[in-house]
């Protein structure tokens, strides 16, 4: 017999289901999920809702035999996860050896021959000038200025009279080149952006903390160092372009003046776009001397302040705990690697055996 609706169908499955022992109410709602949605397909083929349901139900198949398929799937499973059980209790050491094995041998390993380390911070605030607003020191200008500072202070040349002066990594200095040395120093530092670019951490990793805290705040002050020469840099080449300009101005505004001496002396007409050029010449003149003394001026302010200003807010602090490896992580990992290795053990054990069989 066809159902009728979506209830009848529910209706007679779940009864079916119920003879047979297995009721299952998540079947139950899958099969009424599945069921609407079919109808609605046909429904917008064209179809009536009557035609749309008697589709739908053909489909799927009748209740009994829906009932009886998640039986007979479920069987499947239980004896697939009987016969699996089965399989790992037979050879059961040759999948806890491995485990126990590999627990114990990562466990010994990182915590002989895998060395603690501490990481020690420093918090700089990027200030904006004094002779410009708060708002001209804007997210994207400090962290362009940053990278900068950070590429000019962490140079080869740097880091290695940093190695040489704190006694970095003597063993590693005894057995590879400098510039392994140096790339692996670089490895142990860190120079990381916070609030929105307005501060950043330099931190520094190293086996003793004490050298740790040193090392970070060594490489504090040389950020802080690179930035007043990065801004003394930009006031000097800033001379010396007003320099070159007052002197080109200035041969220019003599050879004028001479001009229209010499023109005044002979007695001849001048006219009046040569007097508008020399006044024109001579005010530029001025007011570049202007700018000159004024950058003379502030040459003590702006030595302290050019660009963006680096203050030291959270200097460098001895690490009390370690930062790595974690002993509990390396042993975990350890215990799953052997854990697969024991059942790829088990795996081919059981087919050598089906296969001798």
């Amino acid at each position: 017999m066809t159902p009728t609706s979506i209830d009848d169908y529910l209706e007679r499955l779940h009864r079916e289901l119920r003879q047979l022992g297995q009721v299952d109410s998540r079947l139950i709602d899958e099969v009424h999920d599945h069921l609407a949605d079919a109808i609605d397909d046909g429904i917008r083929r064209g179809l009536t809702a009557e035609e749309a349901s008697r589709e739908a139900f053909e489909r799927f198949g009748t209740p009994e035999f829906i009932a009886r398929s998640s039986i007979r799937e479920k069987t499947d499973m239980r004896n697939w996860l009987t016969a699996v059980s089965a399989t790992l209790w037979r050879w059961k050491w040759w999948l806890i050896a491995p485990t126990i094995v590999m627990a114990v041998g990562t466990s010994v390993y990182s915590s002989y021959f895998l060395p603690l380390r501490y990481r020690s911070e420093t918090v700089i605030q990027i200030m904006p000038t004094l002779v410009r607003s708060e708002g001209q020191a804007r997210s994207a200008e400090a962290g362009e200025h940053l990278r900068q500072v950070t590429e000019t202070a962490l140079t080869r040349w740097q880091l290695e009279q940093l190695i040489r002066d704190l006694g970095l990594y003597q063993t590693e200095r005894a057995r590879e080149p400098l510039g392994d040395v140096v790339q692996r120093m670089r490895r142990d530092i860190g120079v990381v952006t916070k609030d929105a670019s307005s501060q950043f951490v330099v931190s520094y990793q190293s086996q003793d903390p004490r050298l740790a805290m040193k090392t970070a705040e060594r490489l504090a002050a040389l950020f802080v160092e690179q930035n007043l020469r990065q801004a003394s840099s930009n006031l000097e080449t800033t001379s010396q372009f007003l320099d070159s300009q007052i002197g080109s101005l200035r041969m220019r505004l003599v050879e004028r003046e001479g001009q229209l001496k010499e023109a005044r002396a002979a007695g001849h007409f001048i006219p009046e776009a040569d007097v508008i050029a020399y006044d024109v010449l001579r005010d530029m003149y001025k007011a570049i001397l202007v700018r000159r003394e004024e950058a003379r001026t502030m040459e003590g302010i702006e030595t302290r302040s050019a660009g963006l200003q680096f203050q030291i807010t959270e200097p460098a602090r001895l690490p009390e705990r370690p930062v790595g490896p974690s002993h509990f992580g390396v042993t975990a990992a350890g215990t799953v690697l052997g854990l697969g290795l024991g059942l790829l053990l088990v795996g081919m054990r059981q087919r050598s055996t089906l296969s001798a069989a």
